[in-house]
């Protein structure tokens, strides 16, 4: 009878385990870490950032058509999964802009117009199109998983 008893009590202690295991519960996978793409409003002005064409959906990820920024105010338009290289992680953003057209404007006025294609183009060309204009920052808040976030700042000289 005791035999009889144990069998049982291991069939089910193993399909416990099994069980247990395939739904995720134990599971020792490290969760996805997470990067933040942020638009940075340095002006003293309010300005809006336009998206062209609208609105679309590359990898996975919602483009927003425009956001107005607050003065000193900062903006995060999507996010990715960290590649674990700066590098490729503003590569990764940039290269999802490919066929858009992004507009600066203030006081309802266009006053900037980026297109692409994307590059490193060092530090004359000031454009989200620029590798080279990206920044890698920390997170003031950090959510769960976000380790990071690829800013591009808009500033004085985006007006001219």
């Amino acid at each position: 009878m005791l035999d009889k008893l144990t069998m049982h009590l291991q069939t089910t202690l193993i399909g416990l385990s099994g069980l247990l295991s395939s739904c995720g519960i134990f599971s020792i996978d490290p969760q996805e870490e997470w990067i933040n793409v942020d638009y940075k409003n340095d002006l003293n002005s309010t300005i809006e950032i336009r998206f062209e064409p609208d609105s679309l959906i590359l990898s996975e990820n919602i483009l927003i058509g425009s956001e107005v920024l607050e003065p000193l105010s900062s903006w995060t338009q999507t996010d990715f999964v960290n590649n674990g290289d700066d590098k490729k992680n503003i590569e990764t953003i940039v290269d999802e802009y490919l066929n858009f057209t992004i507009q600066l404007y203030q006081s309802d006025s266009l006053v900037k117009v980026w297109e692409d294609p994307p590059g490193y183009y060092g530090d004359s060309i000031h454009s989200p199109f620029n590798y080279d204009s990206w920044e890698i920052r920390p997170v003031e808040s950090n959510p769960e998983n976000v380790v990071g976030a690829v800013t591009f700042i808009i500033t004085e000289e985006d007006l001219k």
